[in-house]
């Protein structure tokens, strides 16, 4: 299946708390939490949708934002390319939602996050990518021994 590509940015606070957005999907019949994410407009750069991605739909803009490399969503059926990022430097502002894109925000703990994601409560694949990209940055930043790369 063709796939434009796409980013999925994940909002951290200097508090180590994670801004995340909770919609509905359709496909499952549920409510999902999710970090941020959305397709590439034709032409655009990646870490152009990121920044519009986060400000749409967080109302939030970034400081900084660290490229966290890319993921293949589903290989044996399309050919779609998530580019994630590590949004820092926080600043709020208003949403700007797509029309018929309702969501809530949400801010939660990283290590909350991720122990959702250990048990089963948070199912979304590119916020779980994001979350283990992320702690592991975090870990090598503090200096602390961390198997695997980026």
């Amino acid at each position: 299946m063709e796939h434009p590509g796409g980013v999925t940015v994940l909002p951290l606070e200097p508090d180590g708390t994670v801004w995340c957005v909770r919609q509905y999907r359709y496909p499952f019949s549920r409510t999902l939490l999710e970090v941020p994410a959305g397709k590439l407009e034709p032409g655009e750069a990646p870490e152009l949708a990121a920044a519009r991605e986060l400000s749409e739909e967080t109302g939030l803009t970034a400081g900084r934002m660290q490229y966290l490399g890319a993921n293949f969503t589903s290989p044996g059926y399309s050919e779609e390319v998530l580019h994630i990022y590590l949004a820092r430097d926080l600043h709020r502002g208003a949403a700007h939602l797509d029309p018929g894109e309702f969501l809530n925000v949400e801010r939660h703990p990283l290590e909350e996050l991720v122990q959702m994601a250990l048990d089963g409560e948070l199912c979304d694949g590119k916020t779980t990518v994001a979350l283990l990209k992320t702690q592991l940055l975090l870990a090598r930043e503090r200096g602390e021994a961390a198997s695997g790369g980026l």
